[in-house]
């Protein structure tokens, strides 16, 4: 039989500091920061000395295709509806535009959108979405 004395608790660990102790509040109330965005002295100087970029020097995306005005294009593929071009634009069914068919550009617009005029109208699309096609 075994005596008490020889019973082995099972060890518990020790709580790590700051962890399970509370201490007792502080009189003064905590440090509130100011809103605002987070400043870094560093990157502000280094920003600080370097000229802005101009338009030509903005680095182009791949996503982002270079459209021009009057370009011919197609739709890359299927799209769910079309977005007519107009200043109350409406959503219209997508089989308006086959994807064989060619458009012209019209329009290019904020958010790589770009207003194409197809044989049944004007649509608005994602550049994204449209294929330039050579002019050979």
């Amino acid at each position: 039989m075994a005596s008490s004395s020889d019973a082995i608790a099972p060890e518990q660990p020790s709580p790590e500091p700051g962890e399970g102790h509370f201490s007792e509040p502080s009189s003064s109330p905590p440090a509130v920061e100011e809103p605002g965005p987070p400043s870094n002295r560093q990157g502000e100087e280094a920003e600080a000395n370097e000229p802005p970029l101009t338009a030509a020097e903005l680095p182009l995306t791949a996503s982002e295709p270079a459209l021009q005005l009057g370009q011919a294009v197609r739709l890359r593929h299927g799209v769910p509806y079309l977005r007519s071009a107009e200043p109350m634009p409406m959503l219209r069914p997508p089989d308006l535009v086959d994807r064989e068919e060619v458009g012209q550009v019209q329009e290019l617009r904020g958010l790589a959108q770009v207003a194409v005029r197809f044989r049944r109208g004007c649509f608005l699309l994602d550049a994204a979405d449209l294929v330039a096609i050579s002019e050979s």
